[in-house]
């Protein structure tokens, strides 16, 4: 089932990281989340798809923590074998790129979305 939550941008901009870190979705994180805090006990199905623990190899420390930053950096250079990025410009070079093709449509505009959805494969979301 899909809603529409506000929740603060920041805690948004966590959850997709920690998602993506356990190699899950942010959805499936916040479920989880939700879930808990109901103390209900899922469903066998729902065991199944289980979230990943984090590895142990990923926790790195805070960068919430203001005097973390030097210790990120170390973390970094030492997880991933190269310094770690000084600015969002050096960051994003680092990012890989990739040609996605030709624009179909503008994501903001729903109707038109929905068209273009409709149209490729068939099936109205």
């Amino acid at each position: 089932m899909q809603t529409t939550l506000n929740i603060d941008e920041v805690i948004v901009e966590r959850l997709h990281a920690e998602a993506k870190r356990r190699g899950t979705t942010a959805s499936a994180l916040a479920e989880a989340g939700i879930r808990q805090i109901l103390d209900e006990e899922p469903t066998p199905d729902e065991k199944r798809h289980a979230l990943p623990e984090l590895p142990e190899s990923l926790h790195g420390p805070s960068l919430v923590d203001p005097s973390g930053k030097e210790e990120y950096h170390r973390w970094y250079e030492e997880y991933f074998g190269e310094p770690a990025p000084q600015t969002a410009e050096e960051l994003m070079e680092r990012l890989p790129k990739w040609e996605g093709g030709e624009l179909l449509v503008d994501i903001s505009n729903k109707e038109e979305l929905r068209r273009v959805m409709d149209k490729h494969d068939g099936f109205r979301y």
